[in-house]
């Protein structure tokens, strides 16, 4: 899944930098590429370039707007989790929404954890739509 997002996130940045944590180190980003099912720590750079502004800048963005990105993903081990709805999970609109509990059921589930430059607003928004995509197989709405 990582896979995909990875792939599309390289068109129009063919020197994309990966690394997994704890391996040898960032690589170019080869289409194709297997990464860990089970889950893996994930760092991203753009290009050369990046990877040195990230060593001097940490997770900023650059002058072209993008920046360095992680993502922490692996198989959930639980088959039912407490969560509070932030969002209205209905979708159903009209009435002021309060947030309130609900209990996910079933199982494949993943927890991803990304972590983007602050303030990235439209860079963050791109990045998390594709993962959801991967993740879901749903076109953002």
């Amino acid at each position: 899944m990582i896979e995909h997002v990875l792939s599309g996130w390289a068109e129009g940045r063919p020197e994309l930098r990966v690394a997994l944590a704890g391996g040898d180190g960032f690589r170019p980003w080869v289409p194709g590429l297997a990464l860990p099912e089970a889950g893996a720590e994930v760092l991203v750079a753009r290009d050369e370039a990046m990877l040195g502004w990230w060593d001097e800048h940490g997770y900023r963005l650059d002058g072209s707007g993008e920046g360095p990105f992680a993502v922490l993903y692996e198989k959930a081990t639980w088959s039912s989790l407490r969560v509070t709805a932030e969002d209205d999970p209905y979708g159903a609109g009209g009435f002021a929404y309060e947030p309130y509990g609900v209990e996910l059921l079933g199982t494949g589930f993943y927890l991803v954890t990304v972590v983007t430059p602050s303030g990235s607003g439209a860079f963050s928004d791109g990045l998390l739509a594709r993962i959801r995509e991967a993740f879901t197989g749903r076109r953002p709405r």
